[in-house]
């Protein structure tokens, strides 16, 4: 699909794929920070997609994803990751949204610490 349509514009399909994930796989209502995490967590291992480690930060959620599958071929994995990175801002947008998260709060992307480690930071603008 990226090779077809680009990568930018690929990102909302892939935010969609997401969000549809999200809602086929809900997550189950937290009460606390790291009862959200580790519901994340439970969910993530059934797709063998990683973990991620959740903080409270003074300026929103940050969300820190490692062990992101990476692709085979070394020449596309940063492009792989981008991709793989616009479906979990869909799928943990729709998730928080089910914590109780207005649709002001946005998520996206803050670090890239490597192709198979991202954070995420979810704030309001």
């Amino acid at each position: 699909m990226l090779s077809n349509a680009g990568e930018l514009e690929s990102q909302p399909f892939l935010r969609q794929m997401g969000e549809e994930l999200a809602d086929n796989y809900p997550l189950p209502e937290s009460e606390t920070v790291g009862q959200l995490e580790a519901n994340i967590n439970q969910l993530l291992s059934r797709f063998k997609w990683g973990v991620v480690s959740v903080d409270v930060g003074d300026d929103g959620l940050r969300l820190r994803h490692r062990a992101i599958p990476v692709s085979r071929d070394e020449a596309r994995r940063v492009r792989w990751c981008n991709a793989f990175c616009a479906i979990l801002e869909g799928l943990y947008s729709r998730w928080l949204r089910g914590q109780g998260g207005g649709a002001h709060v946005v998520l996206q992307r803050e670090r890239l610490f490597s192709v198979s480690d991202v954070q995420f930071l979810y704030f309001h603008p």
